[in-house]
């Protein structure tokens, strides 16, 4: 099995991972546009001769390989999508497209599993298991690509799932671990107030979406310091406030966006009820209206602990236990958490901080990069799962 492991990682090709890996940095797309990002991995599996479908979703690539008459599956995902971020890094492989940028991973995620399949590949009569590598789209915006996903049945043959990410909080060659309710819920949430503009010389004669979205704003902030607990784990962030376009006329339009997150789905679904009710109150006060989306974007994220555990026995063979950490709960969310609402699995952290390269921005930042020497510790820790090789290196490997 170590002589397998050996050849899967030969196999992997760090150097072609890290040319992906910038081809996608380079050309970032969001959401479930992502033409150049599917092109890619779909040539890829081609050249490799891995099977795949993309009957899943929206803008989703699901490949299969491994022993097709297994009665266990194992299932990797990488999220494929960018953010509407500008890239201000001074690096040859900075983004191409003004105004969106890989500043969350996820190019090194669709890179790092497309590294697994050239290794499990070139082993594949080894594997004691089927293994589906899920390419998923739209895990950053307002939409989730991994529901899609999960209402058309991609988790029906798949026994357990198991998710990597980067993180900038860890430094190269460690790795975190969650494990139980970890992550919260997320409802990302649209208001639109419609009203009917005037002249401020005569405001009587308009209806004033502003004002509507105004007392909305600090109706919402009473809400939630008088009417729920302090003690539960939740935050409500209105981040956007738009409406008008000068100085002397009254608008007829305002747009609210806020955010709601919480570890209990019974607090989330209170706070937007409340929202919505405190949103048409304001509105039919003036005569106005309201339009109101605020879909479900992620759920709690609960890591099951015996599929934790397969991960850190394979991590520790990687990077050692020294550099192996248990996370807090986050207030962050991830939708991989609909996955994991439908089989056990887990969500790991692969360090990629390294102060002396000057990586050290985080996610969500103009100026965040990755340790690329790191990524293949989350391509070893993926194979060795689907191998269930716990054993120490070979002595070549470690040569290597």
């Amino acid at each position: 099995m170590v002589d397998d492991l050996v050849k899967a990682l030969e196999a992997a090709d760090f150097s072609r991972m890290i040319y992906q890996r910038r081809q996608l940095h380079m050309h970032p797309e969001v959401g479930f546009e992502l033409p150049f990002t599917i092109s890619l991995i779909k040539e890829e599996l081609e050249r490799i001769g891995i099977p795949y479908t993309e009957r899943y979703g929206k803008s989703s690539v699901v490949a299969t390989l491994g022993n097709p008459n297994a009665d266990f599956t194992i299932g990797f995902r990488a999220d494929m999508d960018a953010l509407p971020i500008q890239d201000k890094k001074t690096v040859p492989y900075h983004s191409c497209v003004p105004g969106r940028a890989h500043a969350c991973g996820h190019d090194a995620h669709t890179a790092m599993l497309l590294a697994v399949a050239r290794g499990l590949y070139s082993i594949q009569d080894s594997l004691k298991y089927r293994v589906k590598l899920l390419f998923q789209p739209n895990e950053e915006s307002f939409d989730s690509g991994a529901r899609y996903m999960v209402q058309d049945g991609v988790m029906d043959d798949i026994d357990i799932i198991v998710a990597a990410h980067v993180e900038s909080a860890l430094e190269s060659g460690q790795v975190g671990f969650y494990e139980g309710l970890s992550l919260a819920a997320s409802r990302p949430t649209l208001i639109r107030f419609f009203g009917m503009e005037s002249f401020d010389g005569f405001p009587q004669e308009g209806i004033d979406a502003l004002a509507m979205a105004v007392n909305t704003y600090n109706d919402i902030q009473m809400m939630l310091v008088r009417e729920l607990n302090p003690l539960d784990r939740f935050s409500c962030s209105i981040s956007a406030l738009n409406a008008g376009c000068t100085n002397n006329i009254i608008p007829a339009y305002a747009e609210m966006k806020l955010s709601i997150r919480a570890f209990n789905l019974d607090t989330d679904a209170y706070i937007f009820r409340r929202i919505k009710e405190i949103a048409q109150k304001n509105a039919a006060l003036v005569g106005g209206s309201v339009e109101i989306d605020g879909q479900l974007k992620a759920l709690p994220m609960l890591c099951d602990h015996e599929v934790t555990e397969r991960v850190r026995r394979a991590a520790r063979q990687v990077v050692g236990s020294e550099n192996m950490f248990e996370l807090p709960q986050k207030m962050n969310s991830e939708d991989f958490s609909y996955f994991l609402e439908q089989k056990p699995g887990t969500f790991f952290l692969i360090g990629t901080r390294n102060t002396d390269k000057g990586i050290t921005a985080t996610e969500y930042s103009s100026r965040f990069d990755v340790d690329e020497d790191a990524l293949m510790d989350g391509v070893e820790i993926l194979m060795r799962l689907a191998l269930e090789d716990t054993g120490e290196p070979s002595a070549e490997f470690m040569e290597k």
